[in-house]
């Protein structure tokens, strides 16, 4: 079935650039999950509100929280106004420069902010690929598509965790 879904995502170009834009998505995104646990369990000292560790780590889920919940709320509109191909490129150049802003001065209190944007942005790109695949795939193909997406998905992720955890300090500040 596998197969079978991957035959069918292959005769379907947008499902197929999808999914290969999601994975490098997760990809990187699993770069950054790996470096913030890494940064908050090794690195970063508590400061005031801000919190290293577990607490830290609370912080930050909280912010990716609120962002995939804004995006759940403007991804619909931003679509119908910018189109299935400008609304996610826009969401994946604002998680670049979220990266850079709040992310490459390793400050404490920045991190909740680029979890917010970062979660904002992955989740309005998730919709948007999940919408695609809807759209595009035959219903007697869905279930077996998904599949794929889910494995691709999923081993993007892990291969992030494990290229990131090989590649970094134990403090993850690189």
């Amino acid at each position: 079935g596998l197969v079978d879904g991957a035959r069918h995502v292959g005769r379907r170009r947008p499902v197929l650039y999808a999914l290969i834009a999601i994975g490098l998505q997760r990809f990187l995104y699993g770069v950054s999950t790996v470096c913030i646990l890494l940064l908050y369990r090794n690195y970063f000292p508590d400061e005031g509100f801000f919190r290293a560790g577990l607490p830290g780590i609370a912080q930050v889920v909280v912010g990716v929280a609120i962002g995939s919940a804004l995006a759940a709320l403007l991804t619909p509109a931003a679509t119908r106004r910018f189109g299935f191909a400008r609304w996610p490129v826009a969401l994946l150049t604002l998680a670049a420069i979220v990266e850079v802003a709040f992310g490459l001065p390793y400050r404490l209190a920045l991190f909740p902010i680029a979890a917010f944007g970062l979660g904002l942005c992955a989740q309005g790109f998730k919709i948007c690929v999940d919408t695609r695949v809807q759209r595009t795939i035959e219903d007697a193909y869905r279930g077996r598509v998904f599949t794929v997406y889910d494995t691709v998905f999923n081993i993007s992720f892990v291969a992030a965790a494990v290229v990131t955890a090989l590649a970094l300090p134990d403090s993850g500040h690189s």
